[in-house]
């Protein structure tokens, strides 16, 4: 997975909720291409880290003893939902394969996006960079 930097932009800025809109490449080997999303990403900051560190008094626990207990609040809810619309495909090579967009065809992934896969990876790394904090 990558994340076009250049693209990250927010949306909403009103805490403790944010949006953020960006691009992601996600690269699929077994099929051989790589698809470019736009991923708009709703955060609820209630549910990062530094919210549930303070709610659970986390803060005096080592990062060892702490994170069992983050990835269990995190597992239960990510804090992030959104969509991610799928608009190109791409060949290795970096030729365009299918626009999808002009295609008008629509492939999304909506909802909540689940700790540990790739919207909530991308999206937390799109918040850190925006906000230079830890999601």
């Amino acid at each position: 997975m990558f994340i076009d930097l250049n693209s990250v932009r927010s949306v909403e800025h009103n805490p403790p909720n944010y949006t953020l809109q960006f691009n992601m490449y996600l690269v699929e080997y077994k099929k051989k291409h790589t698809i470019e999303w736009v991923v708009t990403a709703d955060y609820d900051y209630e549910y990062s880290v530094s919210s549930i560190v303070k709610k659970e008094n986390l803060k005096d626990y080592s990062r060892e003893q702490a994170k069992p207990i983050i990835v269990k609040h995190k597992e239960q809810e990510s804090g992030i939902k959104g969509i991610a619309r799928a608009t190109k495909y791409y060949d290795f090579d970096g030729n365009l394969e299918t626009d999808l967009k002009a295609m008008n065809v629509n492939v999304k992934h909506e909802g909540a996006f689940e700790y540990g896969d790739p919207f909530y990876t991308a999206a937390h790394y799109a918040f850190d960079r925006a906000y230079h904090v830890f999601f």
